[in-house]
């Protein structure tokens, strides 16, 4: 049951990769990918701009989130359950993975698409801010890691 277990973690950190502030209304508390940093340097145009293409990614993904939500309920129906074997929960777990590489890819397509309305100077000072929140986590989750260790 070891590799289902690693099968099983690589689709829930699939599914945290997709993050759920961008399906919220509004752009989230963080958007992933700094999306709200861009929001708060760009200007009332590229605002519209960026508003156009948040609108347009959440519309893209919609079906595969509801597919993703399904297939996750499937999928913890399935562990329950005995007498489904263990090609069945992996083969559940890849159609699981599928649906959310095909999100990452829709939310990798609008990223590169807000990119490119950004200017340079925009763009550095994105790219700082995320470099400093991917510092942070480290921090936090080494300091969390510390905790577990020790308790």
């Amino acid at each position: 049951m070891g590799k289902l277990s690693i099968v099983v973690c690589l689709f829930c950190l699939l599914v945290a990769a997709v993050p759920q502030g961008a399906l919220a209304k509004g752009h989230g508390p963080d958007f992933g990918g700094g999306v709200k940093a861009y929001k708060m340097l760009f200007s009332e145009e590229q605002n519209k701009q960026l508003d156009v293409l948040v609108d347009n990614f959440r519309k893209d993904i919609a079906p595969f989130r509801k597919a993703m939500i399904q297939q996750h309920q499937e999928l913890r129906a399935m562990m329950k359950d005995a007498s489904v074997s263990e090609s069945a929960l992996k083969a559940q777990v890849m159609k699981g993975a599928e649906t959310v590489s095909r999100m990452v890819v829709k939310r990798a397509e609008m990223l590169r698409a807000v990119r490119k309305i950004a200017t340079p100077e925009q763009l550095a000072k994105v790219d700082a801010f995320e470099a400093k929140e991917r510092q942070d986590r480290a921090k936090w989750m080494q300091r969390w890691e510390k905790m577990q260790n020790e308790g």
